[in-house]
């Protein structure tokens, strides 16, 4: 058995460690009681192979020094994001050097409509792709806006947008180039609620101010086109495919819904394991390409 510790007793920090269970051998927070240990030098034995970092974003790369430095692999929750990406490839190669990996935490990837999306793309079943659409939007303006770290420059974009730039990432391989930021709204927060950005190919909107939370995937091709709609942490998705009637017409229609408790954080921690008893050392995700898009995206919104 692999065992884990938790670096951050937050929301997303206790999530992991009742998914994970016995598996958790040690708990870390300077703020939390209830943690075994307020830092990682307080460690005398190290008896975990993976330290999950649960923490904000400031805090992250100290951990990583630490996990490098004692051969401890580090899944850390997104985005994870440096002023250069250069220090991402550095922090890679020297994870490959000490045998252990990095994966930065995008459970969306484990959602079951966006697998089977992401399957049939890759079988090219509708052909050339003309365009992509990827909405991800909620109603939480009121919850950023009280938080002391998140309602801060560029947050909506490396909260919500991360995610979106992953999932195009998971399904066709790259991150998009050249986004333009199209519409920048702070309505209940300081800095951005609401967010268009994309290029010719991409496009997508984030929010904070739907009150109706919204997650839709869009994929046009010249043989039809795949719509995801919904998450499971939403209470179920479904895929439905379009197959296009040529000149034109009313499309045939079929789907499948995704119904259930939500396993995608499940299925993220034993991904993780995988890599690391497979031997996947270095960075095993797509934060480089991330980085750049992001820093690009926050460099217009703050101009």
């Amino acid at each position: 058995m692999i065992n884990w510790a938790i670096a951050g007793l937050g929301i997303q920090g206790k999530k992991r460690q009742g998914i994970l269970g016995k598996k958790v051998r040690a708990t870390f927070d300077p703020y939390d009681t209830n943690a075994d240990f307020s830092s990682t030098s307080q460690i005398t034995n190290i008896d975990f192979e993976i330290l999950a970092v649960c923490t904000p974003n400031l805090t992250k790369e100290a951990y990583l020094n630490w996990g490098i430095e004692n051969r401890v692999s580090i899944l850390v929750e997104k985005p994870l994001l440096f002023l250069q990406p250069e220090r991402l490839m550095e922090l890679s190669e020297l994870a490959k050097k000490n045998k252990i990996c990095i994966y930065t935490a995008y459970n969306h990837r484990f959602e079951p409509s966006i697998v089977q999306l992401q399957q049939k793309l890759e079988k090219k079943a509708i052909g050339t792709i003309y365009h992509v659409e990827i909405n991800y939007e909620n109603g939480t303006s009121r919850d950023i806006a009280a938080s002391d770290w998140k309602d801060a420059p560029g947050n909506l974009i490396t909260d919500l947008g991360s995610h979106v730039l992953d999932i195009f990432h998971f399904l066709f391989g790259y991150v998009p180039e050249d986004l333009k930021v199209y519409e920048q709204l702070a309505v209940e927060t300081k800095f951005g609620d609401f967010c268009a950005f994309g290029n010719q190919f991409f496009s997508s909107t984030i929010s904070y101010i739907s009150w109706k939370s919204n997650f839709k995937i869009q994929v046009i091709g010249e043989l039809g086109s795949f719509v995801v709609t919904g998450l499971q942490k939403w209470g179920g998705s479904n895929l439905i495919f379009h197959e296009r009637i040529f000149p034109s017409g009313v499309p045939n229609s079929y789907g499948e819904d995704f119904v259930g408790s939500d396993k995608t954080w499940q299925l993220e921690h034993e991904f993780m394991e995988f890599n690391l008893e497979r031997n996947s050392y270095g960075l095993i995700s797509s934060d480089i390409q991330i980085n750049r898009a992001i820093g690009s995206l926050i460099k217009q919104v703050l101009l």
